[in-house]
């Protein structure tokens, strides 16, 4: 979609694992790098530093020659000259067919302490005349068509708690856990490879989409886990790329288990349940009725079955039953945040977008 300039504008949603990257409007355009920076393990032939890197899945592709720089790590910027060089990269590989300016809608989480600097960095782009901010629990809840309530975005690496009234997010009350989906298919690998299983060469990318076919939350983990009967029902194959077929049981639950007990990896802190009953009680108190009614959860391991159920379990559980919980899906949730930023640019939500130029940062 192009603004009321007729400028087209560029949509950046920058994770620690993945970015995503499009043009709003054109579908075609919408493709997923992983956030990395690539530099050469070994004496470069190249002219020049900027020729000697390399970005997103080329260099993840490249990584037996490549060592993998992340600028994020947590959702949090670590390595700033990585990320400008990161940013430049993908921004003029997505616009290298259009000749005109675009603006910027850039997606970051809450709590971002560093917005100067990022416009800086991004309006040095000649490509670039506007940017703005926007943040991803906010872009969530315009996805759910709701202006209050607790998003829950389950990453790779991270899960951020964000609850908001009226639009208005309560950055004091934000949780973030340092453990997400990569953490789930770690275990999951581990699991499959403690029971025998010879198959180490298998990168974690095949257990991801193991994960994804197979893994599930089960209500009541405990009593399932321990009953051999129930683990006989639950007991499924599944074909490798390789063509050989594996057996699987009780990891199907017990891997996903790692969300509320991340002890499970070796982890001690909070688990997801606690998180976000914390993040509610930090609100005042006349909203937390309403804050537990809309609980809308948003990231590629929201997608894992059986979560919305028990999160409402344990939450009552949690609180005795003295409160009532629902928790709210939708299909397409793992895109939700950009799907936000796009009913924004269409004007299907009322708000107003608030664009910065160079004069604004200067």
């Amino acid at each position: 979609m192009a603004g009321a300039d007729d400028k087209e504008i560029v949509i950046i949603e920058l994770g620690s694992t993945y970015t995503k990257i499009g043009i709003s409007g054109k579908i075609d355009t919408f493709i997923i790098q992983r956030t990395i920076v690539g530099h050469p393990l070994y004496q470069s032939m190249f002219d020049t530093y900027e020729d000697q890197l390399k970005f997103g899945n080329e260099a993840y592709n490249l990584r037996g020659v490549f060592k993998q720089i992340k600028p994020l790590e947590f959702g949090k910027i670590n390595k700033w000259d990585q990320l400008e060089a990161y940013l430049k990269h993908i921004i003029t590989s997505i616009l290298k067919d259009d000749p005109g300016k675009v603006k910027l809608i850039f997606i970051t989480q809450p709590n971002f302490e560093e917005s100067q600097r990022l416009k800086d960095i991004l309006l040095m782009n000649p490509k670039i005349s506007e940017i703005s901010l926007q943040v991803s629990g906010v872009m969530t809840s315009i996805f759910y068509g709701r202006k209050t309530g607790v998003v829950v975005d389950l990453g790779d690496t991270s899960i951020s708690i964000i609850p908001m009234y009226q639009g208005n997010v309560f950055n004091n009350a934000c949780r973030h856990l340092k453990f997400g989906g990569r953490d789930i298919s770690k275990y999951l690998k581990k699991l499959f490879l403690d029971r025998g299983y010879t198959f180490g060469h298998l990168n974690l990318n095949i257990f991801d989409e193991i994960k994804k076919e197979i893994c599930f939350i089960e209500l009541n983990y405990d009593e399932t886990i321990n009953s051999e009967e129930k683990m006989r029902n639950i007991s499924t194959t599944y074909n490798l790329p390789d063509g050989n077929e594996v057996h699987f049981s009780f990891e199907r639950i017990k891997a996903p288990e790692v969300l509320f007990n991340p002890n499970l990896i070796g982890l001690e802190c909070t688990n997801i349940i606690i998180a976000i009953n914390d993040a509610i009680q930090g609100c005042d108190e006349h909203i937390q009725e309403i804050l537990y009614q809309n609980i809308m959860l948003c990231g590629g391991t929201s997608l894992i079955s059986g979560l919305r159920e028990r999160i409402e379990k344990d939450i009552e559980n949690l609180n005795l039953g003295k409160v009532t919980v629902k928790v709210h899906t939708r299909e397409n949730m793992n895109n939700a945040t950009w799907i936000g930023a796009e009913m924004v640019l269409n004007n299907e939500t009322g708000i107003t977008v608030d664009w910065s130029n160079v004069g604004d940062v200067e």
